[in-house]
């Protein structure tokens, strides 16, 4: 019998199993897929330089998140990248800076007011509405007024959903870490080997291509066992005093009942099946050379359609989801960057990024291409060619993923920010515990918050184990 099993091999369950490791207990981490990491993914060999498709950031990085004590621990070196010149585009034009200003001010002042509202209804909803009762639309004309919609709905692609989904009274409640950003040298995946290597350093086992079937209360009334599905009839099945549960949130909605054969508590299922999880996909574009100006780090492109203010977004192509969202898009090429290569890497917001996933990488490469040949300015004597390689992410159809991270809070009835302490309580008497970034009340969504909660269970999982003994 292990003292502890932890399911799932993202930061949360690499950081929880080596907090119990190093208190000289016997741990077995256990992970479906064939690679570690879950939604931290680096695409290593297919571009000039590795490109992260999952996570990517470290957020508060000079503000106190301990992802930068542990990539420091680690010895990786994170860089904050210097400020590069960003432009915003609009009907296939870069807009005037003093246009952009006035734009952003009103924004600003817009999302302040929306902080300091205690009323009810969504954050979309006041934002956006008819009698502009956030001051969004004040002094601006209407083709003023279209391109400042389509810069707040920027806000869509680190939220997760349509700003129509969220909650007004509960939007800004985190106490988070925020405002320096730094990427982990070699990518996030890099961080992730050196997790597990310091964790099998320390005497714990990691098994890969093992999925959970099944978690149940011990039959001797102690511990935990575990049923696995690995073709290997003597270790499928698994024991351990308690096991730590670091699945994704949206996995979790799919398959609680069938996966955990005792009850959770009445509040559990309720937190797990009402706390949203949100869509943020990607797609990179590698050329053979920077056809754009690169001394521009990110291009904003504002819809030429109407906005989609729906979470799921009529079937149309992939050009015409494109032109119906705004998109930001983040150059390599630009000449701050430490390595610069000619890289175009695109997020694909909440309400198209379900339906870009479902198509295959040839039709999205095309179109988001030609939405490119449209709209970014062109470096002097150089000629825009194809691109040479491509990469889809699939967040929102990977079985173990199905979708990006949990959302603000959504206006719906009894959905509050309690619902993320909720999520993180144990169950069965001490001996189910759980982590992940869902499980974080001020830093879901974020690596900070998978850390956090890994450590913190971990330490717990120490202590209720000592108590045993």
């Amino acid at each position: 019998m292990y003292d502890a099993i932890v399911i799932g091999s993202g930061f949360a369950g690499l950081v929880a199993a080596r907090t119990i490791a190093r208190a000289n207990k016997k741990v077995v981490l256990l992970e479906a897929q064939s690679r570690l990491g879950g939604r931290c993914y680096t695409s290593k060999d297919l571009f000039p330089a590795p490109v992260d498709l999952g996570c990517s950031w470290i957020h508060g990085y000079a503000e106190g998140t301990p992802v930068r004590d542990l990539v420091e621990e680690l010895g990786i070196k994170a860089t904050v990248p210097q400020k590069a010149r960003s432009v915003v585009i609009s009907q296939g034009k870069v807009l005037n800076p003093e246009i952009v200003s006035k734009l952003q001010s009103n924004q600003s002042k817009a999302l302040e007011k929306a902080s300091k509202s205690s009323g009810t209804g969504s954050l979309g909803a006041f934002l956006f509405s008819e009698h502009d009762a956030a001051g969004l639309f004040t002094s601006l004309s209407d083709e003023e007024k279209r391109q400042v919609e389509g810069l707040t709905r920027t806000l869509e692609i680190g939220m997760g959903a349509s700003l129509e989904r969220f909650s007004l009274r509960w939007n800004g409640y985190e106490d988070s870490f925020k405002g320096t950003d730094a990427g982990p040298e070699g990518g996030y995946s890099r961080v992730i080997d050196a997790l597990a290597k310091s964790f099998t350093a320390l005497g714990g086992e990691i098994r890969t291509g093992t999925p959970v079937l099944g978690v149940n209360p011990g039959a001797s009334g102690e511990g935990v066992d575990i049923h696995t599905s690995t073709g290997n009839a003597e270790s499928d099945d698994l024991s351990a005093r308690l096991v730590i549960c670091t699945i994704p949130l949206a996995v979790l909605q799919k398959s609680h009942k069938d996966l955990f054969q005792a009850p959770l508590s009445s509040k559990k299922v309720e937190a797990i099946e009402k706390t949203h999880v949100g869509q943020l996909g990607k797609i990179v574009l590698s050329y053979d050379q920077a056809w754009w100006p690169t001394d521009v780090g990110a291009f904003t492109i504002l819809p030429t359609a109407s906005p989609v203010s729906k979470e799921e977004a009529p079937l149309k192509d992939a050009r015409a989801l494109l032109n119906s969202v705004s998109l930001v898009t983040a150059s390599f090429a630009v000449e701050s960057s430490l390595t610069p290569h000619p890289t175009l890497l695109t997020y694909l917001p909440a309400p198209v990024a379900v339906q870009l996933e479902a198509m295959t990488t040839a039709q999205v490469t095309e179109a988001i291409h030609s939405l490119f040949l449209d709209n970014l300015p062109r470096a002097a004597g150089v000629k825009a060619k194809r691109p040479i390689v491509s990469e889809l992410t699939s967040w929102s159809k990977d079985p173990y993923a199905l979708g990006a991270t949990s959302t603000p809070v959504i206006a719906a009835d009894e959905v509050t920010p309690l619902n993320f302490v909720e999520l993180g309580k144990p169950e069965w008497q001490g001996r189910l515990l759980f982590a992940g970034e869902h499980t974080s009340l001020n830093n879901r969504g974020s690596v900070t918050g998978a850390v956090e909660t890994g450590e913190k269970e971990g330490k717990r999982a120490v202590r209720l184990l000592n108590a045993q003994t």
